[in-house]
């Protein structure tokens, strides 16, 4: 079984919630779990202003 959140972009930028580096999954529950489904919101955010900065 593959983790869907593995093919998401957001993995490209840290994520300021967990403090997941880039290209390691979100975690949850206090770092218990990782996230196979989503990133959290602050990681998609980050990746999107990251984005806007390249352009």
């Amino acid at each position: 079984m593959t983790d869907h959140a593995r093919t998401l972009p957001q993995l490209a930028v840290a994520c300021p919630t967990c403090n997941a580096a880039p290209g390691e999954l979100c975690t949850s529950h206090g770092g218990t779990r990782p996230r196979r489904t989503d990133t959290h919101v602050s990681r998609r955010a980050a990746w999107a202003t990251s984005r806007k900065d390249t352009r």
